[in-house]
């Protein structure tokens, strides 16, 4: 909002006429403040910068909280760098961004949303990584989130991201130099817009398996029983989706990998295997899945 000025003030004006036209002009040129502190008493709507912090707020409808809008000099889809975490731990996106953003006087920064980016090392190894569920913190909805493996990590150590408090994980980093780029919308659906982390391996051993997005190759444990690996539908793949291998490692009883609904593999609805280190490469390709 333009500052506004009093020269349409007429002093003979009725008092309740003059009082509403003061107070009117005042919150105008109250509508936007920049000091190292939030406003005593703001007004509905109005915009503050933090000129400490750089953050870039405004006050909601109600006049009862600071909604966070961005950091200055950042554009509308640039990242905020949330810091490293320091040791193997499980992390919240939100409450990173509330750390990296505290200033006194806000509320809630946490669940305002922005697009993350974070680095991680070794010695953040292994990890989970929890971002916001949309449907439980709207602001979030859409947002991106970034997480760049950056060193030579433990043989099995991984960095998991997930959906915060669910357990559902997206995406899996396993090698110095994987990274992920996605976003959750929502209905909770998982969108990989960019990944190199497609040979994650996983080593399973109970009887029915699904078959993830972003792991690149499973081993298969069968000595105590059959192991049926089922691949996802066709329809709901991230687009990124390479080459998926099994590696069966006992002699006894069968590694299956089954398709969905009438998907087929090579012509058929699912693939039985019993040699001890049998193997097999499945790609997904034109409706269906191929041996390769």
């Amino acid at each position: 909002m333009s500052e506004a000025d009093f020269t349409d003030i007429d002093p003979s004006e009725p008092l309740s006429s003059l009082y509403r036209k003061i107070n009117a002009r005042t919150k105008a040129n109250r509508s936007f403040e920049s000091s190292p502190t939030p406003p005593s008493s703001p007004v509905a709507n109005q915009f503050y910068v933090d000129s400490i912090n750089g953050i870039f707020a405004q006050r909601n409808d109600d006049n009862t909280e600071w909604i966070f809008q961005w950091l200055i000099g950042q554009g509308a889809h640039s990242f905020v760098r949330l810091p490293e975490p320091a040791t193997p731990s499980t992390v919240q996106v939100r409450t990173e961004l509330d750390t990296l953003l505290n200033a006194g006087g806000f509320t809630d920064l946490e669940q305002q949303g922005a697009d993350t980016f974070m680095f991680v090392s070794s010695a953040s190894c292994p990890l989970v990584i929890e971002i916001p569920v949309p449907s439980v913190f709207p602001r979030w909805d859409g947002r991106l989130h970034a997480v760049y493996l950056d060193n030579v990590i433990d043989a099995g150590d991984t960095v998991e991201i997930q959906l915060e408090g669910t357990g559902t994980t997206g995406a899996r980093l396993t090698r110095p130099g994987d990274f992920w780029i996605g976003r959750v919308d929502a209905a909770g659906a998982w969108e990989t817009l960019a990944t190199n982390a497609m040979n994650g391996v996983q080593a399973v051993s109970a009887s029915a398996v699904n078959v993830d997005d972003f792991t690149g190759l499973y081993i298969v444990e069968t000595s105590s029983n059959d192991v049926t690996l089922s691949l996802p539908s066709l329809g709901s793949l991230q687009r990124a989706r390479g080459p998926i291998s099994f590696k069966k490692t006992s002699a006894s009883n069968n590694m299956i990998i089954d398709t969905a609904g009438s998907e087929l593999i090579d012509g058929a609805a699912s693939v039985s295997y019993s040699a001890q280190y049998a193997s097999v490469t499945i790609a997904p390709y034109d409706q269906a899945y191929w041996i390769i």
